[in-house]
């Protein structure tokens, strides 16, 4: 009976030293992220696009002192706000608005759902998963299930 105890507590321990381990790596993703991102900021021109919703414009932030507001790049681009939960509201018309985000070496996917909605504006439940990605002088951007695919290039003399 002792043995099965300390066996038990031996695991909750571990499981315990893995949540530590992995919760700052998370709060560090976002860093990493926000401190890639801050190297794009500048001005973009659309090289390449299958929609109107891609427009040339500049990679900002929200908020320059609070970069986890989120960003954009043009009038219709945007992403955030940036957090280690997944985030939950109430929309005006009583649905649930849930995001939460995924951040790799150079890109971030924003997941998002309106879901929970009333019998009247079922029909406004979707799923979104969008993506930014950086690489060399390029930004791209990708909303997965409207198909949508922007890739916008630095335009020279930006910053």
């Amino acid at each position: 009976m002792r043995n099965r105890q300390e066996s038990t507590k031996l695991n909750i321990l571990k499981l315990l030293l893995v949540i530590c381990i992995t919760l700052p790596s998370f709060g560090d993703e976002i860093k990493s992220f926000l401190d890639l991102a801050k190297k794009y900021v500048g001005e973009y021109e659309v090289i390449k696009s299958n929609s109107r919703f891609c427009d040339s414009g500049t990679l900002a932030f929200l908020n320059s002192s609070k970069p986890n507001d989120g960003l954009r790049i043009g009038q219709t681009i945007f992403f955030g706000p940036f957090s280690k939960e997944k985030q939950i509201e109430k929309t005006s018309d009583g649905c649930k608005s849930t995001s939460r985000y995924k951040f790799e070496n150079n890109k971030v996917t924003q997941f998002s759902e309106i879901i929970e909605c009333p019998k009247k504006f079922k029909k406004l439940e979707a799923t979104s998963t969008q993506v930014l990605s950086f690489s060399d002088e390029q930004v791209s951007y990708n909303s997965i299930e409207s198909k949508i695919k922007c890739i916008f290039k630095r335009k020279k003399g930006g910053n």
